[in-house]
């Protein structure tokens, strides 16, 4: 990944500030099927 090699953008299916950490948490318990992967943006 490290490379760029792998593009796993596409993974990335919802994306969260870093204000919203406790819902992108509470998100990922109950993460629906459509979903791949959550992430917490720190800085932008």
């Amino acid at each position: 990944m490290a490379s760029g090699k792998l593009n796993v953008k596409p993974l990335i299916t919802d994306t969260f500030r870093f204000e919203e950490s406790v819902e992108a948490f509470n998100f990922a318990v109950h993460m629906p099927p459509s979903s791949v992967k959550a992430q917490i943006i720190v800085a932008e």
